[in-house]
């Protein structure tokens, strides 16, 4: 999910502007992650995770974008923070 989410996140970052697909994207990683408690079999869990993953693909592609679009002059510092924190996350 997670791979797909990226890749369409890119797609629609290339192609849509404003915070339209960023929002949808938040959506639809809570929607996922509100799913998975109710799940009362092996495929709704996997489908609630797949939806989950979609959306934060997505909201992992625009975050970069974003700090970077912030950062024109040097990006990397924040950009290390931002994944920094997906990875104490995960």
């Amino acid at each position: 999910g997670g791979f797909i989410g990226s890749i369409l996140g890119g797609w629609m970052l290339d192609n849509w502007r404003g915070h339209v697909p960023f929002t949808c994207s938040v959506i639809l990683a809570s929607c996922g992650a509100a799913l998975i408690p109710m799940a009362s079999s092996i495929h709704q869990i996997l489908g609630s995770f797949f939806l989950m993953d979609f959306g934060l693909g997505t909201l992992i592609c625009y975050g970069n974008t974003l700090c970077t679009w912030a950062n024109y002059s040097n990006p990397a510092p924040a950009i290390n923070i931002l994944n920094g924190g997906f990875g104490a996350g995960a």
